[in-house]
């Protein structure tokens, strides 16, 4: 984003003013054994910053997936949505896969900046650590939660995830469409990319 978002602009798209006004709601009141709520809303990305700030408690878990995969997903719904929001013209890009890289590159740099400054309230989860290893990385993240739970129920809140067949799709698929400046923001957000053809 060039110049920040603010409530006024969360409130012009229909979908997130509809996910703003839910978390104004009266949430945990009535429930005084619950630790929390949940929801999973693939566009809060574009206001986490302004949720940490109104909810100091709050926690958010960015779930995210191999760049390239990502790249070649059919799913282009999000870049349609919210790309121009970073500087994005899918219309203007060298290809829609392109596009879709450099948008996956911009909210992968803006969740980074936020963990950085909001280490306790932001945490990013590698899906596909996930689905490798599913045990593990379900108690690390809730360490890093902070919440309590039952080493015994683990396995069974883990019983039905699968690596999924889109997978490093990105190794079967020509590279040439990305620049060597997105495959190296890739690299040093943390992604290994290998098989370069």
């Amino acid at each position: 984003m060039q110049r920040g978002l603010t409530l006024g602009d969360v409130l012009r798209q229909p979908k997130l003013a509809r996910f703003w006004r839910d978390i104004g709601s009266p949430g945990l009141e009535g429930h005084p054994d619950a630790l929390g709520w949940l929801a999973k809303e693939p566009n809060s990305h574009l206001v986490v910053e302004d949720m940490t700030q109104l909810y100091p408690e709050l926690r958010y878990i960015h779930v995210t997936r191999h760049p390239l995969d990502m790249a070649f997903s059919k799913n282009k719904k999000q870049l349609q949505l919210w790309g121009r929001m970073f500087g994005v013209d899918p219309d203007k890009a060298k290809s829609l896969e392109s596009a879709q890289l450099d948008y996956w590159i911009k909210i992968q740099q803006n969740i980074s900046a936020i963990q950085r400054r909001k280490p306790g309230q932001c945490i990013i989860l590698d899906f596909d650590e996930f689905c490798r290893s599913p045990q593990s990385v379900l108690v690390r993240t809730l360490n890093q939660l902070n919440l309590p739970y039952a080493s015994d129920s683990i396995p069974a809140a883990v019983d039905h995830v699968v690596v999924p067949a889109s997978h490093g799709r990105w190794q079967t698929r020509n590279l040439g469409v990305f620049s060597d400046e997105q495959l190296a923001a890739c690299r040093l957000l943390g992604w290994e990319i290998t098989a370069v053809e």
